[in-house]
């Protein structure tokens, strides 16, 4: 390319150069022709001259001054015409007369063309009709008369029109050989124009050729450039193609489907060395089977201009593979197939996966349990057949909703907290949800979900598979409910059990508290009380002289003796009775001993339970209904609604109805109507609930709130002071606290038991289907006595 562009600015200033000398010729032709008409012109003019010399006979033989016309070289300064004459000089006044004549014909004139300074003039010949007022109108073919090299005539002042020839040819004899006459035509007019043409046509064919080798770069700098531009993109394409992860080929149709040029990895893909080793080859060769050929063959003939498919092929070494082809037809304008490109990948892996992708989506379609994706935000993805037959919706109704349509609303906030915050640190959280199918059927479901993650640890999916379990929580719950019933009625046995042994053993220690009261009886029984009342009849009679009845009266020696054996008697007796009554007093400790043994054995066994709490203040409520109904007393429930916890139901249920009777009692007492008992339940803090009961009863003083929960207090004359005592102790063992407070006499009064809050989650509790799971807590003798 490079050869040709040389080539091309070498033919071009060629051309140029051919031009410019072409031009130049032209011009030294046009400056001829035009010396030629000027001196013609010239000649014209003193032919008149001439002439008129002849005419009147000056000269003989006088020649045709045209006919010797000659031109020297264009280098000399004026072209020039000689006679070659030698020229006589005629009468002056034949001369002068005949020079008259053809100025009054107006043929020529004679003119003076010289400053005024100079002596030497020179004739100067103007054709008719060239003058003005005197004046040349334009630049005149000028012609000089020089005779012997000298200017024709010599005039020391300007010749003017009408002035005869006298002047000059005086002192000359006629017939003397003055000289040679020689006519010039000065040509600096015709040389300066021919000089700027020149100019003119050198500085366009410059100007011609600079643009034309500028245009001639700039063409071949384009060519250049767009090799450079078609190189670069022929190696990019090239890359590309290399650095491709499939195939790429272009096929000719020339009878077969001949490879014309295909990419390393497709070389590779069918097991060639290089690229280079692929080219030539039939298409058509590389299937694995004939009719994927009649399949390639029949597809391409049936398709416009692109052909898409999944056929098996075949490497070198034997083995097949199935690629997907994707060929693009580029036709002629007869729809004839000119050539056709096309790319190849190898998809036996991607077959492979989908396979086995089917294989997991048949699995899960036919799952029997409930299979949910959903995104990072919880929008349902996909849902098996298993969740429209469990909940009743259709994969449209909850495509892009979220679970929560899902929700029953009885369960504890606090599980979807700890679901949610588990499942977002990539956890799998496992769990029984209580939910509400589109029909408004609550059912128990056991459900795992599991976060996806990308190949950056990223979580882009929860899947979560559900399985119904309402059929087991309801199984469940009837075992809960006779487990239930069994540990009450163990708990009974229990009691019975253990009133048994107490009597047993209290019986035991009673027998030798009964012998030793009986010694005590049978000892004051014996005592001598019948000689000690006559002994004091005695002294009474003798009151007023009881000093002369000492001293005189024989009896007295008797009163003394008797005193000192009373003395001694009584101090035995004393001693006796002491002893028994010590022996009392411990067998009296020893039952209490007995008794607190046994009450704590009982104590050691705590039933723990789910339930909620409004549930066991209605359960409450229920035992005293009848008691407030026969004494007009109305219950104001005001309450939270609470999620399920873990508690002794029991335990509370005694701490509520005792609260629950002294309220009922205060308010018995109450004159001015309007007996009312109300039994709140709030939400403390995360970890504290708080149950008030307050009546309008009759109040507490102030100076007994803090004895009224002491053992044996009490404020009611049929009162044992035991009441508040125990559920004081209770709400302890509960780890909470009772407290009590009132503004006085008449104004009522306010029990506020404070627990903890220890709500099921580890469960998943809701208690809606009946089930009522129980737990067993041991606890041991050092802490059972701590707490009480």
């Amino acid at each position: 390319m490079a050869r040709q562009s040389y080539l091309v600015t070498a033919l071009w200033l060629i051309a140029v150069l051919g031009s410019l000398i072409w031009n130049m010729h032209h011009v030294n032709v046009l400056m001829f022709g035009a010396a030629r008409q000027r001196a013609d012109a010239a000649w014209t003019a003193y032919h008149s001259y001439w002439e008129a010399i002849h005419t009147a006979g000056v000269y003989e033989g006088l020649p045709d001054v045209r006919s010797g016309l000659h031109l020297k070289s264009l280098n000399d300064p004026s072209s020039v015409r000689e006679s070659r004459i030698n020229v006589k000089l005629a009468s002056t006044a034949a001369l002068d007369r005949r020079v008259r004549e053809k100025i009054a014909e107006n043929s020529l004139f004679v003119v003076d063309r010289n400053t005024l300074d100079s002596d030497v003039s020179e004739l100067l010949v103007l054709p008719k009709g060239t003058l003005q007022e005197g004046k040349p109108t334009g630049q005149p073919a000028v012609s000089r008369v020089r005779l012997q090299g000298l200017p024709y005539l010599k005039l020391t002042r300007p010749i003017v029109l009408g002035q005869n020839c006298t002047l000059c040819h005086s002192g000359r004899q006629v017939g003397e050989v003055v000289g040679n006459i020689s006519v010039s035509v000065p040509l600096d007019g015709l040389l300066a124009a021919s000089t700027g043409a020149r100019a003119r046509i050198g500085t366009t064919h410059l100007l011609v050729g600079l643009v034309g080798c500028a245009l001639i770069v700039g063409l071949l700098w384009c060519q250049r450039r767009r090799e450079a531009i078609l190189d670069r993109a022929r190696r990019e394409y090239t890359e590309l193609s290399e650095n491709l992860p499939m195939g790429c080929f272009r096929l000719e149709p020339d009878g077969g489907f001949r490879i014309v040029v295909a990419n390393t990895p497709m070389a590779r893909m069918f097991g060639f060395e290089s690229r280079g080793a692929l080219a030539g080859t039939d298409f058509i060769d590389l299937f694995a089977q004939a009719d994927d050929q009649r399949n390639f063959v029949g597809l391409l003939a049936n398709s416009e201009d692109r052909a898409v498919a999944e056929m098996r092929m075949r490497r070198q070494d034997g083995s097949d593979f199935w690629a997907s082809l994707a060929v693009r037809i580029t036709r002629d304008v007869q729809s004839e197939a000119v050539w056709l490109d096309g790319l190849i990948e190898d998809v036996t892996d991607r077959r492979q996966r989908e396979q086995q992708l089917r294989k997991l989506s048949t699995a899960v379609e036919q799952n029997p349990s409930v299979v949910v994706i959903t995104d990072v935000d919880g929008h349902i993805e996909y849902a098996n057949p298993k969740f429209t037959t469990q909940t009743g919706y259709s994969m449209a109704e909850v495509l892009g909703k979220t679970p929560r349509i899902l929700k029953s609303g009885r369960m504890s906030p606090e599980i979807y907290t700890q679901l949610w915050r588990t499942i977002k640190a990539g956890q799998v959280w496992r769990g029984e949800l209580l939910n509400r199918k589109k029909n408004g059927e609550l059912y128990w479901e056991s459900t795992t979900i599991s976060p996806i993650v990308d190949e950056s640890g990223k979580i882009t999916n929860f899947v979560a598979l559900k399985e119904d379990i309402t059929v087991r929580k309801r199984t469940e719950s009837k075992m809960a409910e006779l487990n239930r019933r069994l540990i009450e009625v163990s708990r009974q046995a229990g009691m019975a059990e253990v009133a048994t042994d107490v009597l047993h053993n209290v019986g035991n220690v009673l027998t030798s508290v009964n012998v030793s009261s009986q010694l005590v009886i049978e000892k004051l029984q014996r005592y001598p009380l019948d000689d000690l009342r006559r002994l004091a009849n005695l002294m009474h009679e003798h009151s007023e002289n009881l000093a002369d009845f000492l001293n005189e009266d024989n009896r007295a020696e008797h009163v003394v003796k008797f005193m000192e054996e009373l003395a001694r008697v009584m101090e035995t007796e004393q001693r006796a009775m002491l002893e028994e009554l010590e022996s009392l007093l411990t067998n009296v400790h020893h039952i209490s001993q007995i008794i607190s043994r046994q009450q704590s054995h009982a104590k050691t066994i705590a039933v723990e339970e789910r339930a909620t709490l409004q549930e066991v203040m209605e359960q409450a409520l229920m035992i005293n209904a009848a008691s407030f109904q026969r004494h007009s007393i109305s219950v104001t429930r005001d309450w939270d609604e609470l999620p399920e916890v873990v508690i002794d139901r029991h335990r509370l249920l005694q701490i509520l109805v005792n609260l629950l009777s002294n309220a009922k009692k205060a308010v018995e007492e109450n004159e001015r109507g309007g007996r009312n008992i109300v039994l709140r339940l709030r939400r403390k803090n995360k970890n504290r609930v708080v149950i008030e009961v307050e009546d309008n009863g009759k109040g507490i003083e102030p100076e007994n709130l803090t004895k009224i929960f002491s053992h044996g207090f009490t404020t009611r004359t049929d009162g044992r002071g035991f009441g508040l005592h125990s559920a004081a102790l209770n709400a302890k063992q509960l780890g909470g606290s009772l407290s009590a407070h009132s503004d006085g006499l008449g104004r009522g009064a306010r029990f506020t038991l404070e627990l903890p809050f220890r709500p099921a989650v580890d469960i998943s509790a809701d208690n809606a289907l009946g089930a009522s799971p129980l737990h067993l807590t041991l606890a041991s003798q050092t802490q059972t006595d701590a707490g009480a």
